[in-house]
């Protein structure tokens, strides 16, 4: 069994609030979850209104297939206009 765990720090354009930071946020994870089948969750930067952070975790049986599903989660965040990539690091166990 491999793991993929990724952390992903975010700078969310145009964000003037929390709640503007909430509705991109929401939009990214389900994004997320519904193109990968992973699991995501924001995982610190709570209360900074252009910042987030994501923890992503995916498990399958070869490498390969998680390194696949970790760049396809990887592109799809530097294609999302309302967010800039700030840092992607990965850990596999």
């Amino acid at each position: 069994m491999i793991v993929g765990i990724c952390e992903v720090e975010l700078h969310i354009w145009n964000s003037l609030s929390l709640k503007d930071k909430r509705r991109v946020m929401n939009r990214i994870k389900d994004k997320i979850r519904n193109s990968f089948n992973v699991a995501v969750a924001e995982i610190g930067d709570d209360n900074v209104w252009q910042r987030a952070r994501l923890g992503i975790a995916c498990v399958g049986g070869e490498q390969k297939w998680v390194e696949r599903i970790v760049n396809g989660v990887r592109e799809l965040l530097q294609k999302e206009p309302d967010v800039e990539v700030i840092n992607f690091w990965i850990e596999w166990r």
